[in-house]
């Protein structure tokens, strides 16, 4: 618990850090424009308008939660719809402070489409660019990943790969083990202690010294009265349940077995 309230601390320090560090480059930027063009600098209007490029920031979660959920067509023009979003979002804040806390009131209309004139296009371009990279990037590293889980396995000099979900059971056939799916076996050549580390141990179980089950396949179990059990598969192969490897069996199933 102590690490995890340390890592939130950490981040919230690194925000703050970075509101801060950006406020200042604001504030700065605003200031050396106004010596150089020789006007007079107005700190309160600096740090309102500059709520512009602050905006990035929550504008940037939502977008980011946005490309993760919808399709790729929507993807394409949600650097637009998240552009005047954040413009629209900025005017109406300048708007409100300034009726608020100022002696004069910037009008929503007049902030909103100058805002689409000066920035309009930065916006497009930095909230398109994410969208680039994200549809461009993330779903092949996404494919990588799955790949690294899936088993290698030889069918007729092509090799295929096998996602876990598909497979059955894995047995025993010297000098090989058979990997069992739906479809068809595959001879693999591995050991089945190899095979079974690479298999995930939340649904693969061994049940005999030759045999591994996917216990998301099981369609029903029998005992034999001796503490071997006989399980049908989904693709109505029945395997048997060593009695050595019995209560190892019984630990995974939701329900106790019964002899």
């Amino acid at each position: 618990m102590r690490s995890i309230s340390i890592e939130v601390s950490n981040k919230g320090w690194f925000i703050l850090l970075f509101l801060f560090g950006s406020i200042l480059l604001i504030l700065g930027k605003d200031f050396l424009h106004a010596f150089v063009a020789n006007y007079n600098f107005y700190f309160s209007e600096s740090l309102l308008f500059g709520l512009f490029w602050l905006l990035f920031i929550p504008f940037f979660f939502l977008n980011h939660r946005i490309l993760k959920r919808n399709s790729s067509l929507y993807k394409i023009l949600l650097p637009i719809v998240i552009s005047i979003s954040h413009i629209a979002v900025f005017a109406l804040l300048v708007f409100s402070i300034s009726a608020i806390f100022y002696s004069h009131t910037f009008e929503f209309w007049g902030v909103f489409s100058e805002t689409i004139v000066d920035h309009g296009l930065s916006c497009l371009l930095i909230y398109g660019l994410v969208s680039f990279f994200f549809l461009n990037f993330t779903k092949p590293a996404k494919e990588i990943s799955d790949n690294l889980k899936k088993i290698r396995v030889t069918d007729r000099n092509e090799v295929k790969l096998l996602a876990p979900e598909e497979i059955l059971y894995v047995k025993t056939e010297r000098p090989y083990i058979a990997i069992v799916t739906r479809e068809r076996r595959f001879l693999h050549s591995s050991t089945l202690k190899d095979i079974m580390e690479e298999l995930p141990n939340d649904s693969f179980i061994q049940i005999h010294k030759s045999t591994i089950i996917n216990l998301h396949q099981i369609q029903s179990y029998r005992s034999r009265k001796n503490g071997d059990y006989d399980v049908l598969l989904k693709n109505d192969d029945r395997v048997r349940v060593s009695r050595n490897y019995n209560s190892f069996f019984r630990s995974f199933l939701k329900e106790p077995l019964s002899d």
